[in-house]
């Protein structure tokens, strides 16, 4: 199986680099295949092809991928680089990523662990995780090899269908990284509306019946995929803020969710967990798309 690494030639692109070269190190080869792809896109090749030829741009570009991916120690890691013509890097990537034996993709985003940004995730990661070809792994871009974490796989798991993908996604990977499978659960608490109108004196009872219902639901949730005594990790509050903090605390080398699938007119009225886990975690997070 193939895992696609897209090369971003600015140092954004060295934490995508950096975990390719972790999970070449630890899975089995047969699983770990790795092609780094640079995309020089449309707009970006007008400019530049009215005063160099194509095979001069598209050499120019080679030269400067080896450059990066010697930076991020990753030469043995990729088994093929290339540098590709597209529309936009996020059209040429989907592409790629759609294609047949093509397990996942490895992007970078723009915040680094820990920054403070408006723009944390970039275009390129935001549309494709939007469209979902495959499953998408979004990298901090300051995350070195050194620094991955040595504990469980992180299944951020809810009570509905939106991540049956991601737990057979998880339950694969975790045995091909030789890591345990932890499942972690959010009760929503701070920003749950029902809260303002349970009566004075009562929400405390109300939120210990919530936290047991949520409970009782996602042991069903674990049965019904296979997960019977992977350990359990149930908090209450901001669903992102908790799952990221879980993470942090588990030491996780990744974090697996499933995605809703909200197309951009949903997402004007509604976020996405996995969009935003993806935006501020100092963990890795693959966002896996449902089957069918």
């Amino acid at each position: 199986m193939t895992w696609v690494v897209g090369m971003d030639l600015s140092d954004r692109g060295q934490g995508a680099l950096g975990y390719a070269r972790w999970l070449r190190g630890v899975m089995p080869s047969e699983r770990a295949r790795f092609v780094g792809v640079h995309v020089l896109e449309e707009a970006e090749l007008r400019q530049l092809l009215r005063y160099h030829h194509l095979e001069e741009v598209e050499t120019r570009a080679a030269r400067a991928a080896e450059r990066v991916v010697a930076d991020a120690g990753a030469e043995g890691a990729l088994a093929e680089r290339r540098v590709i013509c597209g529309r936009s890097a996020e059209d040429a990537l989907e592409q790629l990523a759609g294609q047949p034996g093509v397990r996942g993709l490895i992007i970078g985003r723009q915040a680094r662990r820990g920054e403070r940004r408006v723009v944390r995730l970039g275009r390129v990661a935001r549309r494709l995780l939007r469209a979902l070809p495959a499953p998408v792994v979004v990298v901090p871009p300051d995350l070195k090899p050194e620094q991955v974490g040595d504990g469980p796989v992180l299944l951020a798991a809810g009570t509905d269908e939106n991540a049956a993908g991601a737990a057979e996604f998880a339950k694969e990977l975790a045995v091909d990284l030789g890591r345990p499978l932890a499942v972690a659960h959010v009760v929503p608490g701070d920003d749950y509306l029902a809260a303002e109108m349970v009566p004075s004196g009562l929400a405390g009872e109300f939120f210990r019946q919530l936290r047991g219902d949520h409970e009782r639901n996602l042991i069903a949730w674990m049965h019904a995929h296979g997960l019977d005594g992977v350990p359990r990790h149930v908090s209450e509050g901001s669903v992102v803020d908790r799952l990221a903090e879980v993470a942090r605390n588990e030491r996780a080398p990744l974090v697996v969710c499933g995605s809703r699938g909200l197309g951009l007119g949903m997402r004007l009225f509604s976020s996405s967990v996995a969009t935003d886990l993806a935006a501020a975690c100092e963990v890795p997070v693959a966002v896996v798309p449902n089957p069918g």
